[in-house]
């Protein structure tokens, strides 16, 4: 599994961060956080490294999909050039693998494991992952860097078949465009569907007992808000899923 990354069809990404509460204490430490502030650059860039950026590199299925850092938030679009749209998907991503405190095996970690992201699309209803669809996900954990075709873990996506898209926490196999198995789902009142709305959006995972749970907030169709301050995130409940858990990341991007 290649934790902290990304697949994602024209979308936005504001703040995140992965923290670790351990065991042993009361003490949270944060492995990484990103709110995109420093620019990159102001135009997509379609292979490699991000622009400047030394961490965040991309993958993608082919012509007119890019990404870039700038203006507060990870942009991925399928209109990086004058060429013709076509089906695909972008994959902006990064490695945390060689951090201190983290283990590459989500089980083996010593304490609640902590994601927190904002998420934004903009199609007022994206059908998920197929041809002609489009869907957006923050890939948890997973096991290939072409995580559009390739490749096991965990994500959060938006973008379902029907007329209403929850915010939902998936296994998948075979990349997001296989086998989506849901976990949890945002079923609250007023978090069922989202349109273009901004996001912010937690998940939480104990690996003592496989347990997950899931967080979301609708902070509406201005601007990202940060998911770790302000009007509480609404629990989704909790469920326990053991499928990719003990899986051992892969080294690398």
């Amino acid at each position: 599994l290649n934790p902290i990354s990304y697949l994602l069809t024209p979308a936005r990404l504001g703040l995140l961060a992965l923290t670790v509460l351990a065991a042993t204490g009361w003490g949270q430490t944060t492995l990484f956080s990103d709110n995109f502030e420093t620019s990159t650059g102001s135009s997509y860039d379609t292979s490699g490294a991000i622009g400047t950026s030394a961490t965040w590199s991309l993958a993608r299925s082919g012509n007119d999909w890019g990404a870039m850092i700038h203006g507060g938030r990870l942009d991925l679009s399928n209109d990086a050039s004058g060429t013709t749209n076509a089906d695909g998907w972008v994959f902006g991503y990064r490695d945390i693998n060689a951090l201190s405190g983290w283990n590459t095996t989500l089980s083996s970690n010593t304490g609640r494991v902590t994601w927190e992201f904002n998420m934004r699309q903009i199609r007022t209803d994206p059908a998920g992952f197929g041809s002609t669809s489009y869907g957006v996900a923050y890939v948890l954990a997973g096991t290939s860097a072409t995580a559009g075709t390739a490749g096991s873990g965990y994500a959060v996506v938006l973008g379902n078949s029907g007329g209403t898209d929850p915010i939902r926490l998936v296994s998948f196999n075979n990349g997001l465009q296989g086998t989506l198995t849901d976990i949890k789902s945002s079923t609250t009142s007023g978090l069922t569907d989202f349109g273009t709305n901004y996001l912010s959006i937690r998940v939480t995972y104990i690996p003592s007992s496989n347990t997950w749970e899931l967080f979301v907030r609708d902070d509406g169709t201005t601007a990202f808000t940060d998911p770790t301050t302000g009007t509480a995130l609404t629990s989704q409940g909790t469920a326990v899923n053991s499928t990719y858990t003990s899986t051992s990341i892969v080294t690398g991007k």
